[in-house]
């Protein structure tokens, strides 16, 4: 019998229930086969090769019908989400569109403008849902089968919701947002392609999806990487404690940390002192005037107002540190950022800057852009940037095989940026083959993403969480 469910473990055609119900009777067997030469030997006697044997087969069958009944569960579980999956859905819409209500809310309470209508609060309206009873009344009424039209009431099922959160994310920008159909089961992750089960994905506000590994990816990168904060989509912020709960409970307390030091101007950041540590402490001008790092075996006491070790009892001096930085900077021509004091240099194009703080200005006086008499560009680096651009749209071969051709092509995209040289809203496309991605610098073996507007080339993330 052992042996015989040994042999029958490797057909293809066996179903879970089938697999454990031999398993178990492959167990008992071999606790009848115990059973029976019990008293025949004497008690104090060592354990045969055979008894040995049949103990550790018993052990290795007891964790096998562990397992088949771990991944019953399992499969029972994904079954009822597969199941349920326009309910859930439907319910995370109204969810999410409550919460962005209600920030909506607190936004008007601060005197700020009334920020602009999510894909929750979209589907909502077009839904016509106003209160859960309604919307009881409205599902016994209406139902929720309809597939292909929306329902006069009551809450939409959930290819409808996809439908429509997608036909809106046109705003953003010409995006290769992935197609879906009513019937249409899987997702494609954004980042990896990988197609996988809507409820086991991250749909963002624009309507990508994120596979759960890319979600951690991003998030561990974000909490590095200051430039990918606040989560971005499409420009379309990605609601934090949604994402949050998807990932490890290390990952979330290292990205709340980060959240918070992110949330502070860099020029109010107050960093331990001692370079071996560096550890982030607080801001600046609200609390004591020192801190002290609390990081077992540092301990060290930072100044709140020069960011240098303490000094009690004696003004603040410019450290050392800064005061070669700002030498460097000088005897380089690079500015400093108005808005957050970052330190910034022009590489190419206008001088129209736009530090990742948001703060816009010019690069020869540091005024708010358009506020000064400033020339807004250099011609030596108009020029580079023209043949930057020529050179990206149509390949550094085509330049060689056609010289007098490129040359006409660099001096229209240089009258073009004289124009028209800011690129408020990057259109992205698919450019193949190896290169650099010239916002982040790493170098991608297949294709990047290429602007039809400045011809910039970037990686995928860069094109959908950075810029």
């Amino acid at each position: 019998m052992v042996d015989n469910y040994g042999a029958s473990c490797s057909q293809d055609d066996i179903d879970l229930e089938t697999e454990l119900l031999m398993a178990n009777l492959a167990l008992e067997d071999i606790k009848d086969i115990e059973g029976n030469s019990k008293g025949k030997a004497r008690f104090d006697a060592p354990a045969t090769d055979e008894e040995l044997a049949r103990r550790a087969q018993a052990d290795s069958f007891q964790s096998l019908i562990g397992l088949l009944a771990d991944r019953q569960l399992a499969l029972s579980i994904d079954k009822a989400l597969e199941t349920d999956w326009d309910s859930i859905h439907a319910l995370c819409v109204l969810d999410q569109a409550e919460h962005d209500d209600q920030e909506a809310a607190r936004t008007l309470e601060s005197g700020n403008r009334l920020p602009p209508t999510t894909a929750a609060q979209q589907a909502i309206q077009e839904s016509k849902v106003n209160t859960p009873e309604q919307r009881k009344v409205n599902q016994q009424s209406d139902g929720m089968s309809t597939a292909n039209n929306a329902p006069s009431g009551g809450v939409k099922p959930h290819s409808y919701y996809r439908t429509n959160t997608i036909s809106g994310a046109s705003s953003s920008g010409s995006r290769d947002v992935p197609k879906t159909t009513p019937n249409s089961k899987a997702v494609e992750c954004l980042i990896c392609a990988d197609s996988l089960k809507p409820v086991k994905a991250y749909q963002a506000p624009c309507s990508h999806h994120y596979c759960f590994p890319c979600l951690t990816d991003l998030v561990e990168t974000a909490s590095r990487d200051e430039t990918l904060f606040p989560l971005r989509c499409c420009r379309e912020r990605l609601p934090v404690e949604s994402v949050l709960s998807r990932i490890s409970l290390e990952l979330q307390t290292r990205f709340r940390r980060k959240v918070v030091e992110f949330s502070i101007p860099s020029g109010f950041r107050v960093y331990c002192s001692n370079p071996r540590c560096s550890v982030f402490l607080g801001e600046s001008g609200k609390t004591k005037p020192d801190f002290e790092c609390q990081n077992d075996g540092c301990r060290t006491a930072t100044c709140a107002a020069c960011k240098s070790a303490a000094h009690p009892g004696e003004d603040c001096a410019e450290s050392v540190a800064t005061r070669e930085v700002m030498a460097l900077a000088a005897a380089r021509g690079w500015k400093t950022c108005p808005g957050c004091s970052a330190i910034v240099e022009l590489s190419q194009g206008c001088y129209h800057m736009t530090c990742r703080c948001g703060a816009q200005f010019c690069y020869l006086c540091t005024a708010r852009w358009k506020t000064c008499r400033c020339e807004h560009w250099d011609e030596n680096h108009i020029v580079a940037d023209a043949e930057r651009r020529v050179q990206n749209e149509h390949g550094a071969r085509a330049a060689v095989a056609n010289p007098v051709r490129h040359q006409e092509r660099v001096r229209r995209r240089v009258e073009e940026i004289r124009q028209n040289h800011d690129c408020l809203f990057h259109e992205w496309t698919y450019r193949h083959g190896q290169g650099r991605c010239e916002e982040c610098g790493h170098t991608l073996p297949i294709f990047l993403m290429r602007c039809t507007g400045c011809q910039m080339l970037v990686c995928k993330r860069c094109s959908y969480n950075r810029l």
